[in-house]
């Protein structure tokens, strides 16, 4: 365990206090738990609506910041820093659209130079964490210079692992229609999923929200297989990882993190246990080397 003598905090759009199950503000969260549970840390909150002076004696664990001022994050480029990158923050977008979607441009994901920003950012950061190996394969072909490193996977607390496994072994009955997630989100591909079993004549059901992630979960148990047709360059995908955690089988596109990872071959307790072996002995160690002392 380390004793950090600097000032940490944790940057962030949101925090998982604000958007309850959004996959990026979990993954930050298990980013904090890990990194708590080895390190003598308390982390300080940043978000674009409670902005706090920069601090140059201070660290700062940078994540999704597209609602930030520029000029507030030019201003961090003097303190040492990291940045975990949930998606594409480089891309902000043609005019009129949220950008952070490379394919929005073509299907190999090259991002034109005028659609890029805070390419300084990354380039200044002393280390740039990308979720997987397929993510820091995008930013390098888009040239986006810095310390890049892979995780090899989404980070998960131990709850989640935990509650993974217990749903798991529930033993839930599967149905026999395929499962499509139900969201609003068209990057998600929800209409492409549908329209894949409709051509294919495949019976589906929606996996709909619940109230509960052990409710969420064990309604994602009772399938065989999903279907998931992802409309933009997923980094990893909690989702997807939590339905071959749970032992579905997966019809989807080769065209995003999770899928072309090395561990995709695997399912069930199999894969739950390669994820937690990786979180700790790879990617938090990773991170880790970065912390001030």
């Amino acid at each position: 365990m380390y004793s950090m003598s600097k000032k940490i905090y944790y940057v962030a759009d949101f925090f998982q206090k604000d958007e309850d199950f959004g996959g990026a503000a979990m993954s930050d969260n298990a980013f904090m738990e890990r990194l708590r549970d080895n390190n003598d840390i308390v982390f300080e909150h940043i978000s674009y609506k409670y902005l706090k002076p920069i601090e140059e004696d201070a660290f700062y664990i940078v994540a999704n910041r597209s609602l930030f001022p520029r000029d507030y994050l030019k201003e961090m480029e003097k303190a040492s820093y990291v940045i975990i990158e949930h998606d594409h923050q480089y891309d902000k977008g043609q005019p009129g659209t949220n950008g952070r979607n490379p394919y929005m441009y073509g299907p190999e994901g090259i991002v034109p130079d005028e659609f890029k920003w805070d390419l300084d950012f990354y380039r200044k950061a002393d280390a740039v964490f990308l979720q997987t190996d397929f993510h820091k394969e995008l930013c390098e072909k888009n040239n986006i210079e810095g310390n890049l490193i892979s995780l090899k996977t989404t980070v998960f607390t131990k709850g989640e692992l935990s509650l993974l496994r217990k749903v798991l072994n529930k033993d839930i009955p599967c149905v026999k229609e395929f499962g499509i997630l139900e969201s609003g989100v068209w990057l998600k591909g929800t209409a492409n999923a549908v329209q894949t079993c409709q051509i294919n004549k495949w019976e589906y059901q929606m996996i709909k929200p619940q109230p509960t992630r052990e409710l969420f979960l064990e309604e994602i148990a009772k399938y065989a297989t999903l279907v998931f047709i992802p409309l933009s360059p997923e980094s990893c995908c909690r989702f997807v990882m939590e339905a071959k955690m749970l032992g579905l089988n997966i019809i989807t596109t080769a065209n995003y993190g999770a899928p072309l990872s090395e561990w995709f071959s695997l399912k069930g307790a199999e894969l739950i246990d390669e994820i937690e072996r990786l979180i700790i002995e790879e990617s938090i160690p990773l991170i880790e080397k970065y912390l001030p002392c």
